[in-house]
């Protein structure tokens, strides 16, 4: 089933470990707005190596999308190049494939970023601190948990 290259599709890059103790990677690749699956591969590393071969078959399956949107780590983006692009991102700009980064939900307090999660993505939240370097985070109404720049996380 082509998907129609007007649409995006969404890519995520996942870890879970297996029975034998090794990690998996699993990279999907689905509609954007159909939510239909279009692959679904274990990688062995978040090495774009990897990936390349997912999205090369992906491409000759499927065709070129005219947006692919991303999370923002490995192998999708890099921290340290000019833009965050990553190789592959490279690769599909090449392609005239337009890339979309999600953002991600997560609190910025000076160098510290603590991961909440991708659901209060552009949200405002609240934080308030009750005890020396213990902060109280909100949203809304609701009090969501505590953290601590010591450890950096909720």
């Amino acid at each position: 089933m082509p998907w129609n290259t007007e649409l995006s599709v969404r890519v995520t890059l996942g870890k879970v470990m297996l029975c034998n103790k090794q990690y998996s990677y699993p990279l999907t690749i689905t509609g954007y707005r159909s939510r239909y699956l279009l692959t679904c591969d274990g990688l062995t590393s978040t090495r774009s190596d990897f990936a390349f071969t997912v999205f090369e078959r992906a491409f000759k399956d499927f065709g070129l999308p005219a947006a692919i949107r991303t999370e923002n780590g490995v192998p999708f983006a890099s921290g340290n190049a000019l833009f965050g692009l990553s190789r592959l991102a490279v690769w599909w700009l090449r392609l005239g494939i337009n890339i979309q980064r999600i953002k991600r939900g997560r609190i910025r307090f000076g160098r510290l970023k603590v991961n909440l999660s991708n659901v209060f993505a552009g949200q405002l939240v609240g934080i308030r601190e009750v005890e020396e370097q213990v902060w109280l985070v909100s949203f809304l109404d609701f009090d969501l948990g505590f953290f601590d720049t010591e450890k950096g996380r909720v």
